[in-house]
């Protein structure tokens, strides 16, 4: 039997050779990575995606913020940019026994070349001392407006100023926004409402909600004489202008108690036609608040109201960025806000300031003009 020995062994290697042979190769770890071919695009053309993961992938989940289609599984897909913004992207790579992610945040921006995205213009004119109201004196409004600009039917914007309703507001602080906003083709209104530090809190504040609804009325009224499509006002402030504009967005005399109706109505109305420009509307296409906030439960605002623009600082200690109660009082800020407004079914942005303080909003308007200017033109008629 010895001389079949040899012949076994090596029948017996060839076996186990031939089953490693068969054997599938060990997976690898995935490290998912991927580059684009660009980040900056115009409206309605489009970036190509590269898978660069390594580990010998097998199967990819894409996802596109802002793209066409929004979603690919696709190893290196094409994606079309149909409305302007900034958009994340985020790849999940996987192999038979591996997956990794990656996340890109704000990876894609999207521009385009036409009024209201990029600015057209680069001098204004301005416009001091227009009296809006019967009060010349506290019913001042400065208007800004593009230079050279031939357009007749322009969104405008009103902005309030601050001031916490106890003193009349420096409206040079709105400057710098307004002159960036004629930029891109927008009239701007940049108006004081009545203040006396020696009338009771909810007189101010009753006393600026009309006056804010008597400077749109104006608006309205003399919209041949500064160009203004009537239909595309937005009323925004800073501060307690920005309370007063929220205010005005947000809140209907339906929404209030019947003892707070009767002070409205005591004092001239949620509308204080007695200020002027009567026969006209109040109503507006949006609302932007500069750290802002309201005193008021968020409840009142619905599908029925208008979209809204909020900027605001983390650290601003004047204005919560969320909410806060003191003395039984609690205040809304932006995030509060806006969280309210998108439940409702609305449009509602949030341009967040790190680190940012209460004047934050109104110093840094050069970085978030460009989001803003999206807001207005996703919202014009």
């Amino acid at each position: 039997m010895r001389p079949y020995k040899p012949l076994i062994i090596l029948s017996f290697l060839f076996v186990i050779s031939s089953c490693k042979e068969d054997e599938e190769p060990l997976s690898t770890n995935i490290d998912a990575a991927f580059s684009s071919d660009i980040t900056e695009v115009k409206e309605g053309n489009e970036v190509s995606f590269t898978d660069q993961s390594i580990g010998d992938p097998t199967t990819w989940t894409w996802t596109f913020e802002g793209g066409t289609p929004a979603t690919s599984s696709e190893q290196n897909p094409t994606v079309s940019y149909n409305k302007t913004g900034t958009y994340s992207v985020s790849l999940i790579a996987s192999n038979a026994t591996y997956t990794d992610s990656i996340f890109k945040e704000k990876l894609i921006s999207v521009t385009c070349d036409e009024r209201y995205c990029t600015p057209q213009f680069t001098a204004y004119t301005k416009t001091n001392r227009i009296s809006y109201g019967v009060d010349q004196n506290q019913h001042e409004m400065i208007i800004y407006q593009p230079e050279g600009d031939t357009k007749t039917d322009r969104p405008a914007v009103l902005l309030l100023g601050g001031g916490g309703f106890e003193s009349g507001s420096n409206l040079d602080y709105l400057e710098p926004l307004a002159i960036n906003l004629t930029k891109y083709g927008v009239v701007v209104a940049v108006a004081r409402y009545r203040v006396n530090s020696q009338w009771p809190g909810q007189t101010r504040l009753i006393y600026a909600q009309q006056d804010s609804r008597t400077a749109v009325r104006f608006l309205k009224k003399e919209a041949n004489t500064y160009g203004i499509d009537t239909n595309s006002i937005f009323a925004g402030g800073y501060s307690s202008g920005a309370f007063t504009a929220l205010f005005h967005g947000y809140v209907d005399l339906d929404d209030l108690t019947a003892q707070e109706q009767a002070v409205f109505s005591q004092l001239g109305g949620i509308e204080g036609l007695a200020q002027g420009n009567s026969g006209y509307s109040s109503e507006v296409a949006g609302t932007i608040s500069l750290a802002g906030g309201m005193y008021v439960t968020l409840n009142p605002i619905t599908k029925a109201d208008v979209p809204l623009f909020a900027i605001h600082g983390t650290k601003d200690t004047d204005v919560p960025y969320m909410q806060e109660t003191v003395g039984g009082t609690t205040t809304y800020g932006s995030k509060a806000i806006v969280d309210q407004v998108l439940n409702v079914g609305l449009d509602a942005r949030l341009y967040t300031i790190q680190d940012g303080d209460h004047s934050s909003v109104r110093l840094k308007s050069d970085d978030y003009i460009q989001e803003l200017m999206y807001f207005i033109r996703d919202h014009i008629n």
